[in-house]
Order: structure tokens, then C-alpha cells, then sequence
């Protein structure tokens, strides 16, 4: 999490780092590839506004995830938070 300045927003990881970080740990011989593979599906982030944090901590999905069952949706703790995601019109997915 990282707080930007006195605007209220914070940086959120869709899908907490430790499950991320899980997901790489499990590669058995990683390369640029399967990496790349992991944190294409995994790494998606959030502005979210201070309110919305303290609002997923308090339903304990700050650092957890919802059970979904197999399938990861990215955006499990926003939905089962309330929290309306609202796609950045300007993001280029898959930029190196």
C-alpha cells in the first residue's frame, strides 16, 4: 500500500502481493517467460481512496483474498467490498 500525498488515494494491489508472491514461488525453473506469465495475470493495480482501504480492512480482505474457488477475479475484494472499479481509459496493457 502506498499513500499518495494529502489526496486521500492509495495504491492497491488488486490481488494482495503475497498471493502474487506465491504464485512466482511455485515456478519450478522460472524464466523472463513464466515470470512475465504470473505478473501479467496477477499484478493489477488500483487508485482506491483511503476510505475504500480502511473499508477492505475492515471486512478483512485488506491482505486476503475472497474465496472464489478455482478462478482468481482480480477484482474479488473490491466487488465483495461494494467498491465500483472504474477502468483507466488511458492504460496500455502489456508494455514493456
Amino acid at each position: 500500500m502506498c499513500t499518495y500525498g494529502n489526496h486521500g488515494l492509495v495504491y492497491d494491489h488488486a490481488i494482495p502481493f503475497r498471493y502474487i508472491q506465491e504464485e512466482l514461488l511455485k515456478i519450478v525453473n522460472p524464466n523472463v517467460g513464466n515470470v512475465r506469465h504470473v505478473l501479467e495475470i496477477y499484478q493489477v493495480a488500483c487508485l482506491i481512496t483511503k476510505e475504500e482501504d480502511n473499508l477492505l480492512t475492515s471486512i478483512g480482505l485488506r491482505s486476503s483474498m475472497p474465496d472464489a474457488g478455482v478462478e482468481i477475479n482480480c477484482l474479488a475484494r473490491y466487488e465483495a467490498a461494494g467498491i465500483k472499479v472504474i477502468p483507466n481509459p488511458d492504460y496500455v496493457p502489456n508494455c514493456v
